[in-house]
């Protein structure tokens, strides 16, 4: 596919380093001839030192045959304008990332206005993802790949001794709630396991669970860290005021240090059943003074990542007992993750990989021989999780998954079916009937293209 990149800031880098090497012709647009240069040198792209917002330039990028355009500028105005002017000038797909919130909260008036196809709320996406984490156990990854209510979980087994030898039958008797483990990843190679399945060190298992009773699983296997009652947003900025929105709603006990005192203002007449304080400088007096050894979770939400990780390591000096680091650069969080420094949580690797996502669905939706209507990557690509719509031709509809009528292929597996406002974990007893999305879990290069191909 043509794709063009508006902005190469640290996402629009990370998105062209990440699809360069898929085989699409890239034009990169930058104003920052460094930046340019950098991309054109390291990865396979082609490269403009001008702006987005220019019908010329944008055309002498292609914009008149491109598939998609994506504007990642730091201004708003400029990727909603970028994807406008291509859109016009014949690009099929536009997508575009807002940080303005009164801008991405007013997402179906800006697709209509500005034609655009896909929007990210990187700070949203964020919030939302550092609320799912809130007192996991560092070792442990949730995505949210399925739909808003269901969320992929990735637990590695040396983490939790007693899944060491366990069967997969044996884990939903010890769960009791639903859940699915959709696969186990072992020494680089994909399984889609069945109920005899045995677990060994080494694996990571990923479960598909209900998103409310991911914090139960943890619970269960023994794995949640805290119990996330009080809870220390250190930063402030767009992202806290989304989270601290969240977590006052959930009744917990949250402080905010902010070094900005309009913030502070805002968000204090905004909630006022938070403790808001004013922190022109963040030390060890002011946190202490704030409470941070009475904490069950300490996050580090600021801009700048060098203070969110001095922040986060006073935490842990005091025994937080969970810790959550929000790092900009993807690069700081590959190491960090390498060491045991909890959960590091990266605004640019969340929003790059929702464009992604994205940029798939499209290649897939531009595909007019297959049924697929979305489609996601699990386990660094060697597994996909698919969704199809039920039709009238679907062979096996309303036959019980447990009849022996139904049968799938080898390595496929139903995780989650969709039906209306009911989402749900299947089990023996469930069916498929006309009108359900359901999602397919499968491993990479599996050929499926319709929903008939997955059972026998």
């Amino acid at each position: 596919m043509k794709i063009i990149i508006v902005g190469l800031g640290k996402s629009g880098m990370l998105l062209a380093g990440k699809i360069s090497g898929e085989g699409h012709d890239i034009q990169v647009i930058d104003e920052r001839q460094s930046l340019v240069d950098y991309a054109t040198n390291h990865l396979k792209v082609s490269g403009i030192c001008s702006s987005g917002t220019s019908k010329k330039v944008l055309l002498k990028a292609g914009a008149d045959l491109a598939d998609i355009i994506i504007a990642l500028t730091p201004s708003d105005e400029v990727n909603l304008m970028s994807v406008m002017i291509a859109k016009d000038c014949g690009t099929r797909y536009g997508a575009v990332k807002l940080n303005n919130r009164d801008f991405a909260e007013d997402t179906d008036y800006l697709k209509k206005q500005f034609s655009v196809d896909y929007v990210v709320n990187a700070k949203l996406a964020t919030a939302n993802e550092i609320e799912r984490y809130i007192g996991m156990n560092g070792s442990v990854r949730v995505h949210a790949f399925f739909t808003e209510h269901t969320v992929y979980v990735q637990i590695p087994v040396d983490t939790f001794s007693t899944l060491r030898s366990m069967k997969v039958s044996e884990f939903q008797k010890l769960i009791d709630e639903d859940v699915i483990i959709g696969t186990v990843r072992r020494e680089g190679h994909l399984f889609i396991p069945d109920a005899d399945f045995s677990l060994r060190q080494g694996d990571v298992i990923g479960v598909v669970v209900a998103d409310m009773a991911a914090s139960k699983l943890m619970e269960k296997l023994g794995g949640k860290k805290a119990n996330a009652k009080r809870i220390m947003l250190v930063g402030g900025g767009t992202v806290c005021a989304y989270l601290a929105e969240t977590l006052v709603g959930q009744h917990k006990e949250v402080t905010v240090l902010d070094d900005d005192h309009a913030r502070c203002v805002a968000l204090s007449k905004k909630l006022p059943e938070a403790n808001i304080a004013h922190a022109p400088l963040i030390t060890a007096e002011v946190l202490d003074e704030e409470g941070i050894k009475s904490m069950d979770v300490c996050i580090s939400i600021g801009d700048e990542e060098d203070k969110n990780m001095i922040v986060s390591m006073y935490a842990w000096s005091v025994g937080v007992p969970s810790i959550i680091t929000i790092i900009q650069d993807p690069a700081y969080e590959q190491i960090l993750d390498k060491v045991d420094f909890d959960t590091t949580i990266s605004p640019s690797v969340i929003c790059v990989d929702k464009l992604v996502g994205f940029i798939r669905n499209v290649t897939v939706h531009c595909d007019k021989s297959n049924g697929i209507r979305r489609v996601f990557r699990l386990e660094k690509g060697l597994g996909e999780a698919i969704e199809f719509v039920v039709g009238a031709d679907f062979k096996k509809a309303n036959i019980r998954f447990a009849s022996k009528e139904f049968k799938l292929i080898k390595d496929a597996k139903i995780a989650v079916i969709m039906r209306g406002a009911e989402t749900i974990i299947p089990d023996g007893d469930a069916c498929l009937k006309e009108g359900d999305r359901v999602i397919i879990i499968a491993k990479a290069g599996h050929g499926i293209r319709a929903l008939n191909d997955v059972v026998k």
